[in-house]
């Protein structure tokens, strides 16, 4: 008894379109089939005019289709969509339809917030759908692939501490943002050793010790949790002439020093122990 091979409609289909997709993106990237199919298909780079590459990332899924009505409808895996939303470059749907020979899209990056909130729903699959209005033209679609790769920039720097404007002319926009609490500490700390810097400048290097002096209270009030801008501030103050002042800082830093239960047990061999760094203190409040 004789069993044929065949190749299933379905993946021919998926084979026709990822071709097909791939061939419209050449148009203006340079596409690459990844070698693991996690739920991307092609990474991208941007090209510049004459084909310059642009150092301009943007990743495809390609789906195709027989006949694309007036919407696209497909249900994808919610890790599927979990690990589009974890790329630091956007991601985009793209299906191919056989009847007309058009591509559709839709930016996964610019529907963010609409698949964070299917994730959380109690279904174990999520449903994408995609407008027939939305031809893929290379004009409108790289507008979009810039346009989300300064979205997901800002985010990561946000992310990472590090706000910025948005807006790429003279004027320039703060957004009106809800911050999550790992976001709001990064900020604090890079709040911090800016200021901590810029204080030691003043004070060691430029001589200006009233600015020193201005950005270091400053830093005292934002954060007490840290015992080396007391210490600082203390310096300054001595400095000032400001005695008692000076006093109450180093006093501070001693009590922040001793509520530190695991800086001898997370310190390296080179650092100073917290004893040594209490005499040394103590030692200063000694010379005011």
């Amino acid at each position: 008894m004789f069993f044929p091979v065949s190749v299933k409609p379905r993946t021919r289909i998926g084979e026709i379109a990822e071709m097909e997709i791939k061939k419209r993106l050449s148009a203006f990237s340079n596409p690459m089939k990844p070698t693991f199919d996690l739920g991307i298909d092609l990474y991208c780079e941007l090209l510049d005019a004459g084909g310059v590459p642009s150092f301009k990332y943007f990743l495809v899924q390609a789906k195709g289709t027989t006949e694309f009505q007036n919407k696209w409808r497909r249900y994808f895996k919610k890790n599927t969509i979990q690990y589009w939303l974890q790329q630091p470059y956007p991601v985009y749907l793209v299906v191919y339809d056989m009847s007309s020979e058009q591509c559709y899209w839709m930016s996964i990056n610019e529907h963010k917030n609409d698949l964070l909130k299917k994730i959380q729903s109690p279904s174990k699959k999520v449903p994408i759908t995609i407008d027939k209005s939305h031809m893929l033209v290379e004009k409108e679609f790289v507008k979009q692939i810039n346009e989300d790769i300064t979205s997901i920039g800002f985010s990561l720097n946000l992310s990472r501490g590090f706000p910025q404007f948005t807006g790429t002319g003279y004027v320039k926009k703060i957004p009106l943002l809800i911050l999550s609490g790992p976001v709001i500490h990064n900020i604090g700390v890079n709040i911090r050793l800016s200021l901590l810097f810029l204080a030691r400048h003043y004070f060691y290097f430029s001589n200006d010790k009233d600015q020193a002096y201005f950005l270091c209270k400053f830093l005292t009030e934002f954060d007490k949790q840290h015992y080396d801008h007391f210490v600082l501030m203390g310096q300054i103050c001595s400095s000032l002439g400001k005695t008692d002042e000076s006093k109450r800082n180093y006093e501070t830093a001693i009590e922040i020093c001793k509520l530190d239960k695991n800086w001898d047990k997370r310190k390296t061999t080179s650092d100073t122990s917290i004893k040594d760094i209490i005499a040394y203190i103590q030692k200063e409040i000694t010379k005011l």
